[in-house]
């Protein structure tokens, strides 16, 4: 039981997952699901002992346990008390939870009076006292019959937000004394009462009554007690419900658990609300089935009845009427008391007051009886009843097990059965765990939710979506349901769209929309002219809309979608225009037809589709008759033109051929095969292959003209052509060899050869159907001997005989005998054996051996018997059973078992049927003996088995087959030889397993060793290291692992990409053998269980100039597959460069000789795996030790010690080699002088060094002297040098201080309030795709002739069309980046020009991008560098992805990150403009760069002026009085023109400054004019100080003339010089040779005796300071964009954009189009993206967070914010000066820090661009990484959402460029065809290894029209 338990548990916790609208707990067996509460945005669900919050699609959100004892109701209370909470009670307690969090339990405590120990509870809140909810609660009773006690019991709520939490109960109402409990079916409200739907069981039978109690009743004093208040309002009534097999309630066959009820709540279809309640009971023989009823029961009449009782019983009447129910004394007749009015008024009796002492209940007399509306006969019985309205429909649902049955009220007396809804419950379960406990629909009515006790299911109402035609939807039952016919789909009426005010939706079958046929249906390709016409009848279809007619060809080719098409009134006729040649696809090879579906679409839906599709049909694809006249198109065959027409085609003469019989062919020949036979080698008189045909005569007289040709083809030999005659009255063709000998080269003595008769005229075949060959064959050749040549065939007339010219007799065609051939094999020579294999075998038997002869017989018939022995004295023999026979040449047979007494070697000896009493005896014996098994090497190996075992022994070669067991099991036998077996050991199951048994067996013997085997457990794989080595090989890796000692033999693998492009991942092996070069090393060598050293192999190809090669390793340890193909990767670099020596070096002997060796490409590991070796050595061998290797140098150089230089011998030249692996490299020669005498050197030193010491003495002391006194006179002057820039330092720092607290404020009004300039779409896919180019040939037309241009643009269509095909294009792609000529550059162009020509299929081009973005993954991840994936973009798909992501987020720019981006800027230009800026160099006093920032001193005093516009508006605007006239009119046209586009504005050049005095007095300021300061070869640009310009100054801008004044005037642009380059030139720009300056000279070089004390410049980081205010005063800037960027809560910044009006909000959703399901903030290509890389991640098995994220900061971050950041001026229409864009790279720069995961550590040397902003980048750190996690955790995006949203965005985008011009595609392809063009022959090559051989040809047609 526990085990089925389980299993139950399991399945269905796997059911529960199958479908996404499904719930049911998975923590535990035992959670039933007991009680649902549907309510607004949350369905709360009770199990046994918790609640689960759910989402309304049935998504689990919460979990939660409150109760200790089980659920037994849950209720909610909407528009009451508590409409925010839902009560839970259990048996003893009850609690309180919020409904959006159900672990905020607002109170909990015993639930009091109220007893719920029964699990058939039901509960309802309704208005108690004060205004407050109560709970009502019905408890049946228990299973007891005598203790069981039902009762409805009431409690109030109160004190819930003290800390007095208490159920206060308030009435209680037992049961009557008649022992029947009652089952509560249903509570619910209506008007002012609580009613209750209770089934009393009885003896006889059922009863159902309803139960009402008023709304606020506080209950009366039960009789005799004070604690129990009994209910003061307590009414029941009989209900009864009479169907056509009588009365349900009451009769005995109904059955006890087959009623339920609900409450309709609406006056529909009843015509008031009811309570409608079901009843069954059994019919049919022995209560086989059961009969449903269904009665509805009006409140309104049952309340009326009610009060009639009330005022009946108060006021007196009959005796019967009279009656008080519900007594709890034996007194069931008591009389109403009857009152007087006063006695009624002082007591306070009302309806909803008696006096319970008095009235302990009112029961209506008589029962209320209605006939039921419904009446159905099922298995089973309805256990819940639930009731909705929805489009006007009024439907009824019924819950059973595990089925939903849905019924149509369609009138009061009347209910339809709809459809029935199998629910998924899980097998094997019960029936009381499939039984639906509860239904329930949603607010809306869209839904119903069916509880079960092990699952929780939704369903919709209506079945709309589920009905795929129209037929199907109006047939069906569903009366909600409809065919939308615009749409094309089965909707409910108002989810069909009106159409130019009308609602196309039908609900007949007779209005559906058809096309009933089209005219013509086959089109052939010679009637396929354009603008051929395809008429469509069609019926019901509405009149006077347009429609597109739509040719789908499935996956051969895109849809085509025609012109739209008007269908006008009463014409029942649509006209369409068909494909064209170039858009209908190629035909399938093997077919002539290729067949399209005809749709009619309607603003984008294809509503209605033709039933048959229309056939486009080629019949010139058949080359054979045959094929022609039986295709199913009835096509034609033209005889004399080998052409296949349409059946309206006619031929050259009028012929045609219209059956099968009618084509002239080439029959069979009538030999077995139906081949012809033609012997070769021999002359022939008359022609020997005739060939039979039919209907050949009617080219008798092409055949009599010689055109035809016999054509015998062979694949060794080529083909070769015969002259060919007909005889038309056989209808027969004779080859003519005319006296020449056939022949082929080869040694086969048959061969089969392709046969064919050729028109030589036009080079084709005659049909040749059957595919009917010759048979060339050599009668000498098929019979060696006498009895082989009498065994052949018949039809080859061959003979034994003699043969004129031709020594004795020979197997020869009949007509070469000269004598009478052999007939008879006993006229042969006698038989003889010549050899038989094996030799030897053991007595056992099983040996096959074959034995070869001649003359052995000419059929099996002909052997008699063949044995070894039976010649000697002795009559002993061994019979060998025939098995195989070659008749004339060879016998097979298998030896038995031999007799004990017949050991000595004896012949084989053949008996044969034609020669009795003839014993034919071998002159070889053969010999039994049996192997001898000695041992077995090695008696170990992994338990995945391949280790290589070899058995060795003598005599092990005998017998015809040998096996080897081990441990059972086959082991796979390599060789054999006489003394040793090698065979592979088997793999086993087990882990590890011990001593077993090696058996080896030769044919029936079976031996077996005394070794025994080990399976000891496979070896594992750790590390390897280093992770590098050299082309040549032969360096050492280290291994480590476990078990790595187990292998006697074990191997290094590399596994090396093919493809040019470096690296490859893991891969199957069968992949691998296709893809990749494996190479193999020398065996490895291990050292212990845990470590081994392994030889790198050697690549036997060079490899690319300073490239390397990623090769992934493998492991050959015998059969562990596992190993060989390790997801580890080792880079091969270059073999190293090792120089030689410039000269011989000499050293001495007795020093510590070091020596350098130069040369290039080195690496650390040369340290450890280089070995110096110098000769010759007085010892075994010297060395010189590597100690150190610099990289850094240039050329490289490794530094070695000799390690004894007494070793060597000395004045002998020495000879120095460096091995390194398998590289030798002679490096030079040195020599060794022996030690030198001392004495000798350190006299004569000695004396030398004395004379210089007293020379350098005196010569310091002079020095000495002269230098003290120039100090002294210096040091006065230094002291006055440092107070000036002491004083210097105090102002600058006072100035920044100052600028600090004022400009924040300052700039943040200046730049607020700004509209945003947004260039549009072109101008932003120009800046993006082709940055930089100012012009491009995508925005124009192709400049061709005119000529030319049809033909050119019909093959770049075709191109256009390959590139569709997903296959093509990544091969396309693949073959540009093979080649090494194809620079990063071109790869940006080609990914560029990609987008462009796929910008309209935006769907399609994310499907290519992720392909090679998975490819560019797998070959990052297999070089072991995961985190440079995209960090540059040096592919076409990181081209292609930075386009993607600017195509795909430019309305994420506009609505979120525009305006804080834009703000930004204007913030950096304004403040930047507040201070001097030197228009020559860029430098500013208010930039973030330090290379950019002033660093001298200067007086700048701000001008307050005015501009004056053309409308006569001043404008106030700030100046600086060192501003160039350029610089103030750039602020003067910012003030004016505000925040208007660039484009919009005058240019500089095109307006002049006038600067106004008075009226009279007005002058124009220029950058240069005759005014002009020129000396020394320097000339400054003219500023407002030149020009005296003083505060308050007015100016005008006045468009500038034609004709400027006489005289060099002329503008210096506003910033002319950003880089040092530039610089350079501008200081020499003017004409005549002077240099010009603004702020500062720039001198070229400083002069080096001028005191830095004495310059004007101070050092930058005086000023750094400066640069700390300026970034605090545009951190607020900052802060926004990022927090815009990287925040999931940032709402809109510019919700009213131009994508609004295309990707609106859909109704219901808070997200837009376009982004990510459950944030309004994240692109839904962000999210799509994110998940994208998260997957390739998990497939690549990455799992370190820091990878990922680092994937993601490249992908986004980087490669587009930064962008983006860095160049506005692709989003906006701005121009954007060089001291702005110095800025914005800081601030590019701090963005990137903040998103990288590494950890810088600063120091005080770092650049000051990073000290900046170092504070600021560890909080964006954690921002961008919760930003990600955010991501993460967000729904993802489904496919279909996101292929939608692009085709919408392709559609749109398209739209929108089309109004500025848009892209060109035909030129954009053209551009690309120039690279397919110039690498055509690799894209070729690659299409056809694809198999792609008809886009291979495609695309040579293209470029044959192309170029």
């Amino acid at each position: 039981m526990e085990i089925y338990t389980l299993v139950l548990l399991c399945i269905t916790i796997l059911a529960c997952r199958v479908r996404s609208e499904s719930f049911c707990p998975n923590s535990n067996i035992n959670e039933n699901l007991r009680n649902m509460v549907v309510t607004g945005s949350h369905v709360i669900v009770g199990s046994t002992n918790a609640l689960y919050r759910l989402d309304p699609s049935l998504s689990e959100i919460q979990e939660t346990r409150t109760l200790s004892t089980p659920n037994r109701v849950l209720v909610a209370d909407p528009g009451g008390t508590y409409s925010d909470s839902v009560l839970e009670c259990g048996t003893v307690e009850c609690s309180l939870s919020r409904i959006t969090d159900l672990a905020d339990v607002r109170w909990q405590v015993s639930s009091g009076v109220v007893r719920m120990a029964s699990e058939e509870v039901v509960g309802i809140f309704a208005e108690g006292p004060n205004m407050t909810s109560s709970l009502h609660v019905g408890e049946r009773a228990m299973s007891d019959p005598v203790t069981r006690e039902s009762s409805i019991s009431k409690g109030d709520l109160v004190n819930v937000d003290s800390s007095d939490n208490r159920f206060n109960p308030y009435a209680h109402q037992d049961e009557r004394n008649d022992q029947r409990a009652r089952e509560f079916l249903t509570a619910f409200k209506f008007q002012n009462f609580v009613y209750f739907v209770v089934r009393l069981d009885g003896v006889v039978g059922s009863e159902v009554r309803l139960v009402r109690f008023c709304q606020g009743d506080r209950g009366g004093i039960q009789p005799g007690s004070e604690e129990r208040p009994l209910f003061a309002s307590h009414y029941e009534a009989v209900l009864e419900c009479s169907s056509g097999g009588g009365n349900g309630n009451g009769n005995g066959g109904s059955m006890p658990a087959g009623h339920s009820a609900t409450f309709i709540d609406s006056q529909e279809p009843f015509g008031t609300e009811s309570v409608v309640v079901s009843s069954a009971s059994l019919t049919g023989m022995g209560g086989s089935a059961t009969q449903y009823s269904a009665c509805a029961y009006n409140l309104t009449m049952i309340n009326e009845l009610m009060q009639r009782k009330y005022n009946t019983c108060i006021a007196g009447g009959d005796e019967e009427d009279n009656r008080v129910g519900f007594a709890r004394d034996e007194d069931f007749t008591r009389i109403c008391p009857t009152f007087s009015e006063e006695v009624i008024n002082t007591s306070g009796v009302t309806e909803c007051n008696l006096i319970s002492r008095l009235f302990p209940g009112l029961e209506v007399v008589a029962p209320v009886q209605q006939s039921a509306f419904l009446s159905r006969e099922l298995s089973g019985y309805f256990t819940s009843l639930v009731h909705t309205s929805l489009d006007g429909f009024s439907l009824l649902f019924a819950g059973s097990n595990g089925v939903l049955f849905q019924f149509w009220i369609d009138s009061p007396g009347s209910a339809q059965f709809v459809r029935s809804i199998s629910l998924a419950v899980p097998p094997n379960s019960s029936t009381s765990e499939t039984n639906v406990t509860r239904l329930q629909t949603s607010e809306d009515g869209e839904f119903i939710y069916a509880l079960t006790p092990l699952k929780l299911f939704r369903h919709p109402v209506d079945m709309c979506g589920e009905l795929t035609s129209c037929g199907e939807c109006v047939d069906h039952p569903d009366p909600i349901c409809g065919w939308c016919s615009l749409e094309g789909r089965c909707t409910r009426q108002g989810d069909c769209p009106l159409t130019e005010g009308r609602r196309e939706w039908v609900t007949s079958s007779g209005s559906c929309p058809t096309i009933q046929s089209a005219t013509p249906s086959t089109i052939f390709f010679p009637d396929l002219t354009e603008g051929l016409t395809i008429s469509l009848s069609v019926a019901s279809i509405p009149a006077g809309f347009s429609y597109h007619c739509v040719f789908d060809f499935g996956s051969l080719a895109d849809e085509v979608v025609g012109a739209p098409q008007t269908l006008a009134m009463g014409t029942g006729q649509v006209m369409c225009v068909a494909p064209t040649r170039g858009e209908i696809p190629p035909i399938p090879s093997g077919q002539d037809t290729v067949n399209s579906e005809v749709s009619l679409r309607y603003e984008g839906v294809d509503f209605v589709t033709l039933q048959e599709p229309v056939s486009f049909t080629n019949c010139s694809v058949h080359r054979s008759c045959t094929a022609c006249i039986t295709s199913p198109q009835e096509c034609r065959w033209c005889p004399f033109t080998f052409g296949c027409v349409p059946p309206g085609g006619t031929c050259a003469n009028d012929q045609e051929m219209s059956v099968r019989e009618g084509c002239p062919s080439i029959q069979p020949h009538t030999s077995d095969t139906g081949d012809y036979l033609l012997h070769v080698n021999l002359p022939y008189d008359e022609p020997p292959l005739t060939i039979s045909g039919t209907n050949l005569a009617l080219f008798q007289a092409a055949f009599d003209n010689g055109e035809f040709m016999c054509e015998v083809c062979t694949e060794v030999d080529g083909c070769v052509r015969i002259p060919a005659q007909m005889s038309a009255s056989q209808d027969l063709v004779h080859c003519d060899l005319e006296q020449n000998q056939f022949s082929y080269s080869g040694p086969e003595a048959t061969l089969t050869a392709n046969l064919s008769v050729v028109w030589t005229v036009i080079g084709r075949n005659i049909d040749n159907p059957t595919g009917a060959g010759v048979i060339l064959y050599r009668c000498d050749g098929m019979g060696t001997n006498c009895a082989q040549c009498l065994s052949l065939p018949s039809q080859f007339n061959c003979s034994f005989c003699d043969v004129e010219a031709s020594p004795g007799s020979a197997c020869a065609l009949n007509q070469q005998c000269s004598s009478g051939p052999i007939t008879a094999i006993s006229s042969c020579d006698r038989p003889q054996i010549l050899s038989f294999m094996p030799v030897a075998g053991p007595p056992d038997g099983g040996t096959e051996i074959t034995i070869v002869g001649t003359n052995l017989g000419s059929s099996r018939d002909d052997v008699v018997s063949v044995q070894i022995g039976g010649t000697g004295d002795s009559d002993l023999v061994v019979d060998c059973m025939v098995t195989d026979y070659d008749p004339g040449v060879s016998i097979t047979c298998t030896t038995q078992t031999q007799p004990s007494s017949l050991i000595d070697p004896q012949p084989f000896v053949l008996q044969f049927s034609y020669l009795p009493n003839t014993l034919i005896v071998s002159d070889q014996n053969f010999m039994f003996t049996r192997p001898v098994l000695e041992q077995a090497f090695p008696l170990m190996g992994p338990s995945s088995g391949g280790t290589r075992l070899t058995i060795t022994g003598t005599d092990l070669n005998i017998g015809s087959r040998v096996r080897v067991k081990v441990s059972n099991e086959d082991c796979p036998v390599e060789s054999v030889t006489e003394t040793s077996i090698v065979c592979v050991t088997p793999p086993i199951d087990e882990v590890e397993l011990s001593n077993v048994f090696i058996n080896v067996c030769v044919d029936n013997w079976d031996g077996e060793l005394q070794d025994l085997y080990n399976y000891v457990r496979d070896p594992t794989f750790d590390s390897i290291s280093p992770n590098s080595s050299f082309a040549a090989g032969g360096t050492t890796y280290t291994i480590t692992g476990t078990g790595l000692n187990s292998v006697l033999e074990p191997r290094l693998f590399y596994y090396i990409n093919s493809t040019p492009e470096a690296g490859m991942r893991r891969r199957r092996r069968q992949e691998l053998s296709q893809e990749t070069t494996q190479l193999v090393s020398e065996p490895c060598e291990p050292l212990s269980d845990t470590m081994m050293l392994c030889p790198a192999p050697t690549i036997p190809t060079s490899l690319p100039e300073g490239g390397t090669i990623a090769a992934t390793i493998g492991l050959l340890m015998d059969g562990v597959e596992e190993l060989r193909e390790l997801d580890v990767a080792v880079t091969v670099f270059p073999d190293p460069t090792f120089f030689q020596f410039s000269s011989v070096g000499s050293f001495s002997q007795s020093d510590d000789i070091f020596l350098e060796i130069e040369g290039s490409e080195f690496l650390l590991i040369v340290v450890d795996q280089a070995r110096v070796e110098l000769t010759p050595c007085n010892t075994e061998s010297c060395l010189c030790l590597l100690q150190n290797v610099d990289l850094t140098s240039t050329p490289q150089v490794i530094t070695c010690q000799i390690e004894n230089p007494n070793n060597l011998p000395a004045d002998t030249p020495i000879t120095v080699t460096v091995r390194l692996g398998n590289q030798t490299a002679f490096i030079g020669t040195i020599e060794i002088e022996p030690p030198l005498n001392l004495l000798v050197i350190l006299i004569p030193a000695f004396a030398g060094v004395i004379v210089i010491a007293a020379a350098i003495f005196i010569v310091i002391v002079a020095v000495f002297c002269r230098k003290t006194r120039q100090k002294d006179q210096r040091y006065d002057q230094l002291i006055l040098e440092l107070e000036k820039l002491e004083s210097s330092v105090a102002r600058e720092c006072k100035l920044g201080f100052a600028e600090l607290q004022t400009d924040l404020d300052e700039l943040t009004g200046d730049v607020s309030g700004c509209r945003l300039p947004y260039t549009d779409l072109q101008n932003y896919m120009m800046a993006n795709l082709f940055p930089g180019a100012r012009d491009h040939p995508v925005l124009h037309d192709l400049e061709v002739p005119a000529h030319q241009r049809p033909v050119l643009v019909h093959a770049l269509r075709d191109f256009q069309d390959l590139l569709l095909d997903k296959k093509v294009l990544l091969i396309f792609i693949r073959s540009l980046e093979e080649q090494r000529g194809f620079t990063i550059r071109d790869k940006s162009i080609v990914g560029s020009l990609l987008m462009v020509i796929l910008h309209q299929r935006l769907d399609y081009a994310t499907e290519i991008l992720k392909s090679l973005l998975s490819e560019l993954i797998r070959r990052t991840v297999s070089q072991s560098y995961p985190k440079l994936l995209l960090r540059r973009t040096e592919s076409v798909a990181e081209r292609m992805l930075t386009n993607w992501l600017a195509i795909c987020l430019h309305g994420y720019i506009m609505e979120h990150a525009g305006q804080p981006l834009y703000l930004l800027y204007r913030a950096v230009k304004n403040q930047l403009e507040k201070g001097p800026i030197d228009v020559i160099t860029g430098e500013a006093r208010y930039s973030l760069s330090e290379q950019k920032l002033i660093r001298q001193k200067m007086d700048v005093e701000v001008i307050n002026a005015t501009v004056e516009c053309e409308d006569g508006l001043r404008v106030p605007v700030k100046l600086l009085n060192c501003d160039t006239v350029s610089q103030a009119k750039e602020k003067l046209l910012d003030a004016v023109y505000k925040a208007a586009p660039v484009s919009q504005r005058p240019s500089l050049t095109s307006v002049d400054l006038e600067l106004v005095k008075s009226p009279t007095d007005i002058s124009i300021l220029r950058d240069e004019d005759a005014s002009t300061v020129a000396e020394g070869g320097w000339k400054r640009i003219n500023t407002l100080r030149h020009y005296w310009v003083e505060d308050g100054a007015a100016f005008r801008l006045r468009r500038r003339k034609e004709h400027a004044p006489p005289g060099r005037m002329w503008d210096y642009p506003a910033s002319l010089i950003s880089t040092h380059c530039t610089r350079q030139r501008a200081l020499s720009e003017a004409e005549d040779g002077t240099r010009v300056w603004h702020l500062f000279k720039q001198l070229d070089v400083e002069d080096p005796r001028r005191s830095p004390f004495l310059s004007r410049k101070m050092v930058t980081e005086i000023y750094l300071p400066r640069m700390l205010s300026t970034k605090s005063i545009l951190q607020k800037f900052v802060d926004d964009l990022f927090n815009s960027l990287f925040s999931l809560s940032h709402p809109p910044s510019s919700p009213n954009t131009i994508y609004n009006s295309f990707f609106p909000r859909s109704p219901g959703v808070n997200v837009p189009m376009g982004y990510a399901p459950g944030a309004d903030a994240v692109p839904m290509a962000i999210k799509y993206l994110f998940d994208f890389l998260d997957d390739e991640a998990e497939s690549a098995r990455i799992v370190e967070a820091d990878v990922m994220q680092t994937w993601k900061n490249n992908a986004l971050s980087l490669r587009f914010w930064v962008n983006m950041i860095k160049n506005p001026e692709f989003v906006f229409d701005i121009n954007k000066s060089h001291t702005v864009d110095a800025c914005l790279s800081v601030i590019a720069q701090a963005f990137i820090d903040g998103c990288s995961t590494a950890e810088s550590k600063l120091t005080i040397d770092s650049p000051t661009s990073k000290l900046l902003y170092n504070k600021e980048v560890q909080t964006y750190k954690m921002s961008v990484k919760r930003y990600y996690d955010e991501i993460r955790q967000l729904p993802r995006v489904p496919e279909d959402a996101m292929q939608y949203y692009l085709k919408q965005l392709s559609t749109y985008q398209v739209q929108l460029m089309k109004k500025s011009g848009g892209f060109v595609t035909d030129s954009a392809v053209h551009e690309l065809l120039r690279y397919g063009s110039k690498y055509h022959e690799q894209f070729l090559t690659n299409l056809r290894m694809a198999g792609l051989e008809s886009k291979a040809q495609m695309f040579e047609s293209i470029l044959r029209v192309a170029t």
